[in-house]
């Protein structure tokens, strides 16, 4: 307020200071203002982080705006698009009716969520009904599942993050954060352990052998790729395959999801980019599934 009224001030007074001081003013306000415009903030699931992140330079040399990128989760991906704190929302997860009604969204590609083990964990597969007895706390020992007389460690996501609830849903099984949990007899077992990044599963379940979580694929597949040591174990009865991803088939497939504004020019055309064959090339690459037809 005190700026203004100096600016006001000198601003009228017909004084050669008046209007020198005015003029760097102005040039000021703008060179302000064009740097908060050249930066797009980008804010939400980790999920989809990496695929934004590797576009940077693309995105920056192609219209000069820089991107800034960083994670917390789809929870904060709401949270800072619905306060103004970022330009775009990252959603790993559908959007419910409500949130649809709310928000301005693009579908950017899909993630299938996978179960990982240690592994020197000898076990390849897995039932949903073995997957619900873990998570419940009703098989706490491995033995009655691989055999190995070895107690479980069961790895969790924490409440509001996209793959928990994808997890959440397939199992009709609910972490107690979750008010869902209000109306059923069984919940997540307090003993499991719960992470917040995707790097916090990951570092869990290569680091003890008796571990077991539930993560991205992609995710998975970048940190074998880099010699952490897990391995993906296949759900009986429910075959993986791009199309049962892309026509729902597949239970454990998210969308990954970008909340923005339409009357924010700049956000419109990062949106309409990232469905273009470059970005959607990225989406690819970091071993998640793209929107476009083969």
């Amino acid at each position: 307020m005190i700026f203004i009224k100096i600016y006001l001030y000198f601003y009228w007074k017909p004084t050669l200071a008046g209007f020198v001081l005015s003029r760097l003013v102005f040039v000021l306000f703008f060179v302000v203002s064009m740097s908060v415009a050249d930066k797009l903030k980008i804010v939400g699931g980790t999920t989809i982080q990496p695929i934004v992140e590797s576009l940077y330079n693309e995105y920056k040399a192609l219209t000069g705006i820089e991107l800034i990128v960083s994670g917390g989760g789809t929870s904060i991906g709401f949270q800072y698009f619905h306060n103004k704190l970022a330009h775009i929302g990252m959603i790993a997860r559908s959007l419910s009716e409500e949130e649809k009604s709310k928000y301005s969204y693009v579908t950017i590609g899909y993630d299938v969520i996978v179960i990982i083990v240690n592994e020197k964990n000898p076990i390849k597969t897995i039932t949903k009904e073995q997957l619900y007895n873990i998570y419940s706390g009703q098989t706490t020992n491995w033995k009655e599942i691989n055999g190995k007389n070895e107690n479980i460690i069961m790895t969790s996501k924490s409440y509001g993050r996209g793959s928990l609830t994808i997890f959440e849903e397939f199992l009709d099984l609910y972490s107690l954060q979750n008010p869902k949990a209000l109306n059923h007899t069984k919940y997540i077992t307090e003993k499991a352990w719960v992470g917040g990044a995707n790097s916090d599963v990951l570092v869990w379940v290569g680091g003890l052998e008796n571990a077991i979580g539930f993560i991205s694929y992609g995710n998975a597949i970048d940190a074998i790729k880099h010699g952490m040591p897990i391995k993906i174990i296949d759900i009986q009865n429910y075959e993986f395959s791009i199309e049962n991803v892309r026509n729902g088939t597949y239970p454990l497939t998210r969308e990954l999801n970008l909340i923005y504004s339409k009357n924010d020019p700049q956000s419109v055309h990062f949106i309409n980019w990232m469905l273009s064959k470059s970005s959607q090339k990225a989406v690819e690459e970091n071993y998640f599934i793209g929107v476009l037809d083969e």
